[in-house]
């Protein structure tokens, strides 16, 4: 199965960095000397799958009883789902919403992978991915040192330390990461499956209103969540970099967006122009940082900046 295909990424010396569907991701202007580990390709979908064969497989990998969880409840049958962690959550969304399955409206118009949404516990609506993930497969991948082969393991959610758009995956950390190949998750079936159509239709709506999505950017910059000594702001962050007159700076090629305050975008006047360079993305994600600092308020950034690592350590 396409899932089990990291199983042969050549993991040696190299620097390793992840990559979905690249949204909320920003390359150096130089590239990236390393591995880049891509899960694009991930992109499998089973729905209702027979939960004792499920529970068979996942007993023996987790080494504990999941059959009991899948069966809880009389809305189980027709309403899990083994996706592979490639497929783009909006598409999910729209897909579960029209066969009347409920859980995952809040994702539509959300461009990430499943796979990174269930790593970083990306959510939105009042929604998240730990609500709705039964097990994840996980490949665990060494950042740099010695050669070795990746092993593909379940991971049940008790055994993730889900937190607030961040998760904590057993054996990752500063020297390893967790790749998501596939999640378990279990959606509810609607007594009226135009509800959840609907749902989804308006959550989407609601970002093409306010979100600049038909420009190139990296997404959302920051966490809506700005803290002050360790407590929350009391905005967020679009409408802080508002107050603060953020709207509509440019730093070379690149834009704060006047639709939205915490999305960055190229200057250009339509999809695909623009000249805008990862370095005048930065700078402008720095300024925006400093010019919260100066409030007292701290954006906790939401795009990950890759640097251009050295091929060897």
């Amino acid at each position: 199965m396409e899932r089990l295909a990291l199983r042969s990424v050549p993991v040696s010396f190299f620097s390793t960095q992840l990559l979905g569907h690249g949204s909320n991701t920003l390359f150096d202007d130089m590239g990236y000397r390393g591995v880049v580990v891509s899960t694009a390709g991930l992109r499998s979908i089973e729905w209702d799958p027979p939960p004792a064969d499920l529970a068979s497989c996942l007993d023996r990998s987790l080494g504990c009883d999941v059959g009991s969880s899948l069966h809880e409840g009389t809305e189980t049958r027709g309403s899990l789902v083994l996706v592979g962690g490639g497929v783009r959550g909006d598409v999910l969304a729209r897909m579960a919403a029209r066969r009347g399955w409920s859980g995952l409206e809040w994702a539509g118009g959300i461009p990430g992978s499943v796979g990174a949404g269930c790593r970083h516990n990306a959510g939105a609506h009042g929604g998240r991915w730990s609500d709705i993930v039964v097990a994840a497969e996980v490949v665990v991948v060494p950042k740099t040192g010695a050669p070795t082969t990746p092993r593909l393991a379940w991971v049940a959610r008790d055994a993730i330390a889900w937190g607030d758009r961040a998760a904590t995956w057993p054996g990752a950390g500063n020297d390893a990461i967790a790749v998501v190949t596939a999640a378990l998750l279990r959606l509810t079936s609607e007594a009226s499956p135009g509800r959840a159509a609907a749902a989804t239709a308006e959550h989407l709506a609601w970002r093409r209103e306010r979100q600049p999505l038909g420009r190139p950017s990296a997404g959302c910059v920051f966490r809506n969540n700005p803290k002050c000594d360790g407590t929350e702001f009391g905005e967020t962050a679009g409408a802080l970099l508002d107050r603060l007159g953020m709207r509509g700076v440019g730093r070379g090629g690149a834009v704060v967006s006047s639709e939205h305050a915490n999305w960055i975008v190229t200057s250009g006047a339509g999809d695909g122009e623009g000249t805008a360079t990862a370095a005048d993305v930065r700078d402008l994600i720095e300024e925006c940082e400093a010019a919260a600092d100066r409030v007292g308020a701290t954006l906790v950034r939401e795009v990950v900046v890759v640097p251009p690592e050295p091929a060897w350590e």
